[in-house]
């Protein structure tokens, strides 16, 4: 038993010395500059709501593999779509929309501006 304990401590301690956040990974694959901020920032920082893409490089494998192998789809209306569904199952008045506006500085330090300038 105790064999098996340090083997399974050295495998889960090569992989974590493997893996490297999904930023270098997609730098050290010779993606431009261009192409991580039009692409990869905005569509996989959404997934992971991390905007810097310091996720480990295996996260990524992972939902990548996810997304290939799986059922995906988008509404025909866009995204938002799936909000106003969701919205329009409640009581009339039990929510409000388009309050919130979002600023880069909502990425790291959480802050939410309504468009009245009241801060969430």
């Amino acid at each position: 038993m105790h064999k098996l304990l340090h083997a399974a401590k050295l495998a889960a301690l090569a992989i974590l010395q493997s893996q490297a956040s999904l930023q270098l990974l997609v730098q050290k694959e010779g993606f431009t500059d261009a192409i991580i901020d039009r692409f990869f920032k905005p569509f996989l920082g959404g997934i992971f709501f991390d905007k810097e893409l310091n996720v480990t490089s295996r996260l990524f494998e992972f939902v990548m593999r996810m997304l290939a192998s799986g059922e995906n789809s988008l509404p025909a209306n866009g995204i938002g779509a799936i909000s106003e569904q969701m919205a329009a199952a409640l009581p009339a008045g039990s929510i409000k929309t388009g309050q919130l506006r979002f600023y880069s500085a909502w990425w790291s330090a959480k802050v939410y501006q309504c468009n009245s300038g009241n801060k969430l």
